[in-house]
């Protein structure tokens, strides 16, 4: 389950106010990517899922940025279906970065969705939650 709230998500949002979009099949790319980002300050991550077994990727990440980036709370993009939306929670998926198109994932998502972070207006965000 993920280690941050969407307080405490929303709180390094607004402290270092961007958030990486990243995805790659390579483990070792994407830790040194979620790496470089947390030693510039950066303190929230969206990994997508782009491809075949990204949830897998995903997982490992999870678990190095807890190592390795202990403030950094990674979360999930391009999650589309509930049944996704729940894998990734399973593995630790800090928040929902990108407010879903599907309503049916909305009861899921509830719990953890952070908010549409693209708009630009994060306070916007925040009182939709």
């Amino acid at each position: 389950m993920a280690r941050f709230d969407k307080q405490a998500v929303m709180a390094k949002i607004k402290k270092a106010p961007i958030v990486p979009v990243f995805y790659n099949k390579d483990i070792s790319i994407a830790k040194a990517v979620l790496k470089a980002c947390y030693d510039v300050g950066v303190r929230a991550f969206e990994f997508t899922n782009r491809s075949d077994f990204a949830h897998e990727i995903f997982g490992r990440l999870v678990k190095y940025a807890a190592m390795e980036c202990p403030e950094m709370a990674v979360g999930v993009g391009s999650v589309v279906d509930p049944g996704t939306a729940a894998l990734y929670m399973q593995l630790g998926a800090s928040a929902d970065m990108k407010r879903l198109k599907s309503m049916e994932c909305d009861g899921i998502l509830s719990l953890f969705r952070l908010f549409e972070v693209r708009s630009g207006n994060l306070e916007k965000g925040v009182s939709q939650l």
